[in-house]
């Protein structure tokens, strides 16, 4: 393996490994993230998707970004196929152009080649890649998604969704690879919010974030935004509202 490649990989997996030490002190409780895998191909359109154990989903490819949820039996198959794996680098055939990082629960890592998979990680692997094209497929279709948010409002409600700030900068998890890539940026996303005051779904309206950084912290936005706890849009005669909600995700020297 060529040194300027094998600097690069070093410097992945140390990325990787800080990670998964990182989002073992995120205030949400380690078990509820199945798996978080980025690809890295050469150009700057990296994707991340990011999977809860209750199925919620968060993908990002470039500046575009989705949440939605996966059925019951995927999920259930993908969960049998994380606790079956190991952590595991695929140093024999990794190099800068094909490289797909894998955090999972446990905290366990994976550095996959993606384009040419060891047979040790070919099961997840397989998954990972359905799951691509299925998040691949919500993302090509959220215009609908949009036309709907920019419908004409509901009359009735009195008052929109609000979110204290201080909860929502406490909830943006500070990436050490953006750390290290010196992301910085806003991410605009647009959120429906149900009455109980939970995030159904979101999506990235505009993403002010360049090159690689741009799927991180399009995802790292609607992480945040998803766990967010808001207060409901309430309606003339007092009772609770689903209503869309703007948000704005601000990543600078303190995240």
């Amino acid at each position: 393996m060529p040194g300027g490649w094998s600097t690069v990989i070093t410097s992945v997996v140390a990325l990787v490994a800080l990670a998964a030490c990182a989002l073992a002190q995120e205030p949400v409780r380690p078990d509820e993230m199945l798996l978080d895998a980025t690809w890295v191909p050469c150009d700057d359109t990296t994707e991340s998707l990011f999977i809860f154990r209750d199925g919620r989903t968060i993908f990002a490819r470039h500046d575009q970004g989705i949440i939605f949820s996966i059925g019951t039996g995927l999920l259930s198959d993908l969960t049998g196929v994380v606790g079956r794996s190991k952590s595991f680098t695929d140093t024999g055939l990794l190099d800068s152009c094909t490289t797909l990082g894998v955090i999972a629960d446990g905290p366990l890592f994976l550095l996959i080649n993606s384009r040419r998979p060891s047979l040790q990680v070919q099961e997840i692997h397989e998954r990972l890649e359905q799951l691509r094209r299925y998040a691949r497929r919500k993302l090509d279709r959220m215009e609908g998604l949009a036309e709907r948010a920019a419908a004409l409002p509901d009359t009735a409600i009195e008052s929109h969704p609000t979110l204290e700030s201080e909860r929502l900068a406490g909830l943006i998890y500070s990436s050490p690879v953006a750390a290290e890539w010196r992301c910085r940026g806003t991410v605009l996303v647009t959120a429906m919010v149900g009455v109980d005051g939970r995030v159904r779904r979101a999506f990235v309206d505009d993403a002010r974030v360049r090159g690689k950084c741009a799927s991180l912290l399009t995802m790292t936005a609607l992480r945040a935004v998803l766990l967010a706890p808001f207060q409901p849009a309430q309606k003339s005669d007092g009772k609770e509202a689903v209503a869309w909600k703007r948000v704005e995700v601000v990543f600078g020297r303190n995240n």
